[in-house]
């Protein structure tokens, strides 16, 4: 029985299942507002299809693929009982439904009316109705959710927000509009989602949110620079970070899985990156060591002169012995390797899930991770950041 007021734990299954309604949320927006021009699409479409050849997903004509992400959202949508009330939603003429209407039914509907028959984008009207339904859903969903176990509306909005980066992105747009580089990928908007991850932190796991805050970061930097960004070139690879971002939190990948065997060389380079980044803390562990182990040898001695003896006479009674101090010193030796060790794959995670496109060459390269310990070059963001002026 659960005392009042005490926390109640996520669900993972739900939690993923919202991230994913969240992102196809997003995705259903900005399939309808490309339709066939997708400055983000990585594979073509099937052509011929001969003998009625079999795509994959991704090479489903676009039409296809938005008829897949209705059913998504209508399926997730009637699953976690978000299946709300879309009677007052108006179409292009200002018409509502005749009698009570599901959101998700009215919206796609509404989808629907964007194009003609043969693909081609019909008046500002129909997309306005369709965008404006999609917009009182998504407001009832968050006002909803707020209502539920506290996490479950940051699950959502982390699936849209994540989507919403590359399926809102115009990359031929102002920079600084609300489908532009400067907006999506903004300081502020970055610094919103790392929240929201640290939040579900629990449920995706350290290492993995550890992964996709970096990442992140790393995009925000690529925003901020026109020629890194290089526009539909920049789209593409931001299509398949944010699929890789999906399969880490959506899917539950391992985010170990995705860290490509690598040559000496770069584990050596990774290494001297780990002792050049962490001197400081790893000079004091090392000392610490050998102090621990130089109190257990000198315990250890027999006969020791005058106060020293006295000392290390008083420790004993005390119960430090130079047993004691042998273990304790070998735990700290064991303890140190081991944060090396998990520092050096975090860093070999984050580098391995990170996206970017080539950086301009005469800029240096910005390292995706660097060591996941204290002091190291880990990129994720923080309340320091935050950008006031509102880009």
């Amino acid at each position: 029985m659960s005392i009042a007021g005490a926390p109640v734990a996520l669900e993972p299954d739900r939690v993923r299942s919202l991230l994913r309604f969240g992102w196809a949320i997003a995705e259903l927006r900005g399939r309808a507002n490309f339709g066939p021009s997708d400055p983000g699409r990585l594979i073509s479409e099937m052509g011929g299809r001969a003998g009625h050849s079999l795509p994959l997903a991704e090479e489903r004509s676009w039409r296809e693929l938005l008829f897949e992400t209705h059913k998504v959202v209508c399926t997730l949508a009637e699953t976690l009982v978000l299946e709300l009330d879309g009677s007052k939603m108006e179409d292009s003429q200002g018409r509502v439904p005749s009698g009570p209407t599901l959101a998700s039914k009215r919206v796609v509907d509404l989808c629907n009316d964007v194009y003609d028959g043969k693909g081609k984008r019909q008046s500002d009207a129909e997309w306005n109705a369709f965008a404006e339904a999609l917009y009182m859903w998504d407001a009832d969903i968050q006002d909803k959710l707020a209502c539920s176990t506290f996490g479950e509306g940051s699950a959502y909005q982390l699936g849209r927000a994540l989507a919403e980066s590359t399926w809102s992105l115009d990359p031929t747009s102002n920079p600084a509009s609300n489908i532009g580089w400067l907006y999506l990928l903004g300081t502020n908007r970055c610094l919103a989602i790392t929240r929201l991850i640290d939040r579900l932190t629990p449920v995706f796991g350290t290492l993995t949110a550890q992964a996709v805050k970096s990442s992140i970061t790393n995009w925000r930097d690529v925003a901020r620079n026109p020629e890194w960004r290089d526009g539909e070139v920049g789209a593409q690879y931001l299509r398949a970070q944010a699929i890789a971002w999906r399969d880490l939190l959506v899917g539950g990948t391992d985010p170990t899985l995705l860290v490509r065997p690598t040559s000496a060389v770069k584990q050596a380079t990774v290494v001297w990156s780990a002792l050049r980044s962490l001197w400081p803390q790893l000079v004091a562990a090392v000392v610490s060591v050998l102090a621990v182990a130089g109190g257990a040898w000198v315990m250890s001695q027999k006969s020791l002169p005058g106060l020293l003896g006295a000392f290390v006479t008083a420790l004993g009674g005390l119960g430090v012995t130079a047993s004691a101090l042998s273990t304790r010193a070998k735990a700290m030796a064991k303890n140190l390797v081991s944060s090396i060790s998990a520092a050096i794959t975090a860093d070999l995670v984050i580098a391995a899930v990170s996206e970017t496109p080539p950086p301009p060459s005469r800029q240096a390269k910005s390292e995706p991770g660097r060591l996941a310990l204290a002091g190291s070059h880990v990129r994720a963001l923080g309340p320091g950041d935050l950008d006031r002026s509102g880009l």
